[in-house]
């Protein structure tokens, strides 16, 4: 890790943190005498999931910053053939992961589709759940500016967002703040009183502190809500909503639709992630009620995901091919299938004969177990790789934002930011690294078998 403060910004000026899926913009660091990286005592909202993420970062500062193949180390140049060789040889490349900034993501999308891989992100499962829901049925959508503008009723589905997004409920205007449109006189203020609702999950310690605010927030009160089946509760809100009987309601959730009915712009916050299985289907229930609220009133919904790069994967690789992610570039052209490309189904079926791991802010879920297939890996140094008993190419890389600029997309999509380097470090960003196994690939000849390389070639 660098530790000349000629290359570190002043802790007076703000850095964003790219650990997050809303890209906090208010953050700062600060140097231990010891060289590491923490958030500044002076941080105005420090961000817990930014400061655990540093700190895994201090913790692996004594990993090595070199490739490496099964543990011995070599140099770039021949860990670069190596993987050139490698995918080369392989029938059915895995490139999993995806958590890059989007130079990355466009290197990345260069080199399956020159070598026939499939595409899958970290949280592939729930994305690709909302991606078919979207669809089957489409979607209305809004943005955080607008939620914090007009929306005078939030209600959170499933579960509360402060876990992986701490800063959301000050970002979406519930920390007692004056709206823009308030400031600027605007026709359309935020009302006074604006509700917040939790159905099927336990209301969150942050969100139940809000209690009365200064824009007069509530949490409505009774576990009847938090323990309604989701299914169950959003089939009975379409039915109260569209006018029709639902026998099974109870008093609470009646209360609910007629308070969705009322408001002036309701806004229905989700976590795909979170959804329980066949998620899609909680989704397009979503949007149908969505759909029905906006027919007298206005509502949207507010979809809460993005984490470790997956909405700069989603918007790189669709832009780039005209399809979703869990795609493969094949013999056939383009061949988008969301459930049979799923990664942890390639390996687990014999789907996939190599896996390409790629996971640059180093805190991501683990990857999928390996087994005995080759394994690459670009991860920052120390980071966690795949677990498997074949040979393993481990080539360090750097986090964007931090090693090196980058972008990245916020959740929402609507924005992508440009992240000065926060801590300017010698590590390379996987869009160079991709780069030069590709160039070394395409100037390969004969491959070798990954599975017999045991040592630098």
């Amino acid at each position: 890790m660098s530790t000349s403060s000629a290359s570190f910004p002043p802790v007076d000026r703000p850095w964003i943190s790219p650990w997050t899926a809303l890209l906090d913009a208010d953050q700062r660091l600060a140097r231990a005498a010891d060289g590491t990286l923490a958030l500044a005592a002076d941080t105005p909202a420090p961000c817990p999931v930014t400061a655990a993420a540093l700190a895994l970062r201090a913790a692996r500062r004594d990993a090595p910053r070199g490739p490496t193949l099964d543990g011995q180390p070599l140099d770039a140049a021949t860990a670069h053939a190596t993987a050139a060789r490698w995918l080369a040889q392989a029938r059915q490349p895995l490139i999993a992961g995806l958590a890059a900034d989007v130079d990355g993501q466009r290197a990345l999308f260069r080199l399956a589709a020159a070598c026939g891989a499939v595409s899958d992100p970290v949280g592939g499962a729930a994305w690709a759940e909302a991606l078919m829901a979207l669809q089957d049925r489409g979607q209305f959508t809004t943005t955080l500016s607008e939620v914090r503008e007009r929306a005078d009723l939030l209600l959170f589905l499933g579960s509360t967002p402060e876990a992986r997004l701490p800063s959301f409920l000050r970002r979406a205007g519930l920390d007692g703040a004056p709206s823009r449109a308030a400031h600027a006189g605007s026709a359309c203020p935020v009302p006074a009183g604006r509700k917040l609702r939790v159905l099927g999950a336990p209301t969150g310690e942050a969100l139940a502190a809000l209690g009365a605010t200064a824009l007069g927030a509530t949490a409505l009160e009774g576990a009847d809500l938090g323990e309604l089946d989701l299914f169950d509760a959003l089939a009975q809100l379409n039915a109260l909503a569209a006018g029709r009987v639902a026998r099974d309601a109870t008093p609470a959730l009646q209360a609910l639709a007629a308070e969705l009915q009322a408001a002036q712009y309701a806004v229905l916050v989700y976590e795909p992630s979170k959804l329980p299985a066949q998620g899609g289907l909680l989704i397009e229930a979503v949007q149908r009620l969505v759909g029905t609220l906006n027919a007298k009133g206005r509502a949207a919904s507010l979809p809460l995901s993005g984490h470790h790069g997956l909405a700069t994967a989603h918007y790189a690789h669709t832009w780039l091919s005209g399809l979703p992610l869990r795609t493969r570039v094949g013999p056939l052209g383009l061949e988008h299938e969301p459930r049979r490309h799923d990664a942890s189904r390639l390996i687990a079926t014999g789907g996939a004969d190599l896996l390409l791991w790629v996971a640059a802010f180093g805190n991501e879920p683990a990857a999928p177990a390996a087994a005995g297939l080759p394994r690459i890996a670009l991860v920052p140094p120390g980071a966690p790789v795949p677990e498997g008993t074949g040979p393993l190419l481990v080539i360090p890389v750097g986090t964007p934002g931090l090693d090196h600029a980058g972008h990245l997309f916020r959740s929402e999509g609507t924005t992508v930011l440009h992240l000065p380097a926060g801590d300017p470090s010698e590590l390379p960003p996987v869009g160079t690294v991709v780069a030069a196994v590709a160039e070394a690939m395409a100037g390969a000849s004969a491959p070798s078998s990954p599975h017999a390389a045991k040592a630098p070639a």
